[in-house]
């Protein structure tokens, strides 16, 4: 009998190559995502959608669609009452919550809508796996590394409180999550595993990323604006990697987890932006043209995971290196983003 899983988000970036990861595992696969366009053209969740078989037209006059052992819903997640009643039916043996808006800079505009999606949704998950009376779901979310802020550690180590420190509204909604989870364990013995995810890039990424936005400003001509003169480091992670990190995690044997799991996903390397501006170029055969600008409130650079804990558990580093992991970006992006503007919206 196939197992089943449930992912939020599904017509996001990890969403979707989560869906297309757990359809080639065998599950039946239930998929959620509001379609919204509040952080980028909702066209590029369309596009996703497509990749796995989902006509976007036939979700004109419908909010269900079904490929194969894919089936696809829009709804809100804050709409708790109808999440409660698809996982008290579904009979899921997994969830993957990856549903959540991520932009710093949208999140202080609007800190009201980030709580809403990125906490109300999760409370909706874990109390329609509260309502469940026999077997639950194992629960895998994706948090994220902004939780850290301005750490200086010079190990970024889960367990450690006292590196959590966000900076943005975004952040906090993120750690906030963490701690509903913990809660949620320790009251009602819900188990979950929140992954603080780094930067993952790859094709059908968010295009308000800076992998992203420096393909698109190169295409078209456009300048850059610069934070920090591109001193700023970060930690980059192809999709297959976090895919073969999800997975580990998918068929983790139970009896090794706590209540409340937490694991850094990233690369443990440091690229600063001055060398992904370079190595873009190259691929690009262009030159940015750049305007030095001062950092926007809750921008953060300079966080660098720290796999100890990944490596202990499963003994897997990620194996695609920035620079190959660019070239396949950089190559998806030349071939599909003619005349995709739309992608763009509200950037």
């Amino acid at each position: 009998m196939s197992k089943r899983v449930l992912i939020t988000g599904a017509a996001g970036f990890l969403g979707m190559h989560a869906v297309i990861a757990c359809l080639k595992a065998g599950y039946k696969v239930t998929g959620v995502d509001d379609l919204n366009d509040f952080t980028y053209g909702a066209d590029l969740k369309f596009d996703r959608l497509s990749v796995l078989g989902i006509d976007p037209s036939s979700l004109a006059q419908s909010t269900y669609a079904k490929s194969g052992n894919f089936e696809f819903h829009v709804f809100d997640l804050a709409d708790t009452p109808t999440v409660e009643a698809m996982i008290l039916d579904g009979d899921f043996d997994l969830i993957l919550h990856f549903a959540t808006l991520t932009s710093i800079k949208a999140a202080t505009l609007s800190p009201s809508v980030f709580f809403k999606a990125n906490v109300n949704g999760l409370e909706s998950i874990l109390e329609g796996i509260r309502a469940l009376r026999g077997h639950r779901p194992r629960l895998i979310c994706a948090s994220s590394a902004a939780v850290y802020g301005d750490s200086r550690g010079p190990l970024l180590i889960e367990e450690d409180k006292n590196l959590l420190k966000p900076a943005s509204i975004y952040a906090t909604s993120k750690l906030m999550g963490e701690q509903l989870c913990e809660v949620y364990g320790r009251l009602y013995n819900i188990k979950s595993i929140n992954m603080r995810i780094f930067n993952v890039y790859g094709p059908y990424m968010r295009p308000d990323t800076l992998v992203f936005k420096l393909e698109r400003l190169l295409q078209s001509n456009d300048p850059l604006d610069l934070y920090n003169e591109g001193k700023s480091t970060h930690d980059f992670i192809y999709i297959d990697d976090f895919i073969e990190a999800l997975s580990c995690l998918i068929n983790i044997e139970e009896d090794k987890l706590t209540t409340s799991e937490i694991f850094n996903i990233g690369s443990a390397k440091a690229v600063s932006v001055n060398d992904v501006i370079k190595k873009m170029e190259y691929l690009s055969g262009k030159k940015l043209d750049i305007y030095q600008c001062q950092s926007p409130k809750g921008e953060i650079g300079n966080i660098i995971s720290c796999n100890e804990k990944f490596l202990r558990y499963f003994k897997l580093a990620p194996r695609v290196s920035f620079d190959e992991g660019l070239d396949v970006f950089h190559r998806w992006a030349q071939s599909f983003l003619n005349n995709k503007n739309k992608y763009f919206k509200n950037l």
